[in-house]
């Protein structure tokens, strides 16, 4: 297992420390409402090459949120620079890619891996990865207090958003995998939720819906609440 030096990094500012547990996202403006809407004390780690990473306090204890960018591929090379930095516990917050049917939240218990990533890390056999066994336990118990129905399910990476997209069932992700995969790899704790909801809109990702605000607002506090 090889693991990046800090000085060995492109992206992350490596005048500032980063603390140990954080939420990934791939969309930015969910990471900026994350850093805004939910964190005080927040000052802007990193903002280069399309990355952005905020680090603030939730309930006094202090968190990173990044912006991971779209797929596995970005969101590997991101993580690789996370863990570098002393990443030891990260949620991804993100959307499902299956074709939406209800307004749920699902805790990711399986996945399916990029086959690329698992060429490039010599990783051929792994054919998937379960979700680290104390970020379930901890999202679990955090969901049953906060009173958050959450379902769980097997994911299906995917590398191509449109490639078939109709024809997905389930729970479809494109960088869980990434996170799955190298969160095993470096050894780290590692899992992923993930919303279904109506994605896109002429007024933009939630086009104006309050229930798909909801059901952002609770994929959020779940995962603040398991970080801390």
């Amino acid at each position: 297992m090889n693991t990046l030096s800090i000085q060995d990094t492109i992206v992350l500012n490596k005048s500032l420390r980063l603390p140990p547990n954080g939420i990934i996202c791939a969309h930015p403006q969910r990471v900026e409402r994350i850093a805004r809407e939910y964190l005080s004390n927040v000052c802007t780690h990193t903002d280069y090459r399309g990355y952005q990473i905020y680090v603030g306090s939730y309930l006094d204890e202090e968190v990173f949120v990044a912006n991971t960018g779209i797929g596995a591929p970005a969101a590997a090379f991101l993580l690789e620079e996370l863990v570098a930095f002393g990443a030891k516990r990260i949620i991804r917050v993100g959307s499902n890619d299956s074709s939406f049917k209800d307004y749920t939240l699902t805790l990711v218990e399986e996945t399916t891996l990029p086959l690329g990533l698992k060429q490039d890390y010599q990783l051929k056999h792994l054919h998937k990865v379960r979700v680290n066994d104390y970020l379930s336990f901890m999202i679990n118990l955090r969901a049953k207090k906060l009173k958050i129905e959450l379902n769980a399910a097997e994911n299906q990476h995917i590398d191509g958003y449109y490639a078939s997209y109709r024809e997905r069932t389930g729970s479809s992700d494109m960088e869980t995998g990434a996170l799955y995969l190298l969160g095993q790899y470096h050894q780290i704790q590692f899992a992923s939720i993930l919303m279904s909801y109506p994605k896109h809109g002429t007024k933009g990702e939630y086009a104006g819906e309050l229930k798909a605000r909801e059901i952002e607002d609770q994929g959020i506090t779940l995962a603040l609440h398991s970080l801390i």
